[in-house]
């Protein structure tokens, strides 16, 4: 396993054919398809609004998410292709994932134990592979996997990221007044206690954010939402999470409670993620090397080629159940008009 930083891409805009569709769309980004002119292979094109950046003072999160997405190797792992700016925009080209977001493929109703096991397998070997490379992702979420076109999972977001083998590369944080949070990180739904409270955010937070992560995929909610962020963290403090009836498997919910605890050091996982694939509820998956590009989901042999992005955008989610948190730049499908980077259309 090799985490070196490979040579920059020299790309511009112009090397591109790009979409005026916007994919998908952000706090602080857009995204388009884009058509490679040299080689026809297509990609999807993120654009930061540099002036947005500056504003917000968020500069840093798109180098931290530069460099995690440059050392990370992995197929459950999105590929960065080229990252290149100019005046107004800061772009990446990245690997194109058409099956859209995981959430909104498991939004309001859940998804089955079989299917979660194969997504949650391969998001658990993605994460493992970011603990060997001293990575911690720190916005673990349905929202944050991709689906690719034979229903592999990739990871995107890195924004929130801490590369604990280089500190001296470092995101914004979360600016408070004159102050700068560099802890408090992430999407409130999904946060740690020790991250609610600026404390701490290591292997052991992802941790607490990935047994959120399973309890979303199975039950289609975050399972600590509210009508206000303040009433998010008090759910969170308490470690109430409150289980759908003959909902859950007695499997599923041991492993949900063993890893959502409040002592950091108690969490199923904290140590070394193999812990977790020793649990029942993982009985039969198989962890050694993440599914390959071409493997195929249990829905294959149905039909099933993709997502349908569109077959799903009409579902709606009680008020409150998905909070806004400390960073908000996740891509989502978009909704609405907005300012798009002069792309020559």
């Amino acid at each position: 396993m090799s985490f070196p930083l490979p040579p920059r891409l020299r790309r511009r805009v112009t090397d591109f054919d790009v979409d005026e569709k916007v994919l998908g769309d952000g706090s602080l980004a857009l995204v388009h398809v884009a058509w490679e002119k040299a080689g026809g292979k297509q990609y999807a094109l993120k654009a930061f609004d540099r002036r947005l950046l500056r504003s917000n003072h968020k500069d840093a999160d798109v180098t931290i998410e530069e460099h995690c997405l440059r050392r990370a190797n992995h197929p459950g792992i999105v590929k960065l292709h080229a990252s290149f700016r100019d005046e107004e925009w800061h772009y990446f080209t990245l690997e194109l994932c058409p099956g859209g977001e995981l959430w909104n493929m498991v939004r309001v109703v859940g998804c089955t134990e079989s299917l979660a096991r194969h997504y949650l397998g391969q998001v658990f070997e993605a994460v493992q592979y970011l603990r060997d490379a001293q990575i911690v992702h720190r916005d673990l979420k349905a929202e944050n996997v991709l689906i690719g076109p034979k229903g592999n999972c990739k990871l995107i977001d890195f924004g929130c990221a801490r590369d604990l083998a280089n500190p001296q590369v470092k995101g914004a944080g979360t600016r408070n007044f004159k102050t700068v949070m560099e802890e408090y990180v992430g999407t409130s739904n999904f946060m740690a206690p020790e991250v609610v409270k600026n404390l701490s955010s290591d292997f052991r937070s992802d941790t607490w954010s990935l047994g959120c992560l399973v309890f979303q995929v199975l039950v289609g909610l975050p399972p600590f939402h509210g009508g206000s962020i303040i009433r998010v963290y008090k759910k969170i403090g308490k470690g109430f999470m409150e289980f759908p009836s003959n909902w859950l498997g007695d499997d599923a919910r041991d492993l949900i409670h063993k890893m959502v605890v409040k002592d950091p050091d108690a969490r199923l996982g904290s140590k070394n993620l193999r812990e977790v694939e020793e649990h029942p509820f993982f009985n039969g998956i198989r962890f050694e090397g993440a599914l390959p590009a071409e493997a195929r989901h249990p829905m294959a042999a149905d039909g099933w080629h993709g997502l349908d992005v569109g077959a799903v955008t009409n579902c709606s989610l009680p008020r409150g159940a998905c909070e806004t948190g400390a960073h908000g730049g996740s891509i989502r499908p978009a909704g609405g008009q907005g300012r798009g980077p002069n792309l020559g259309l």
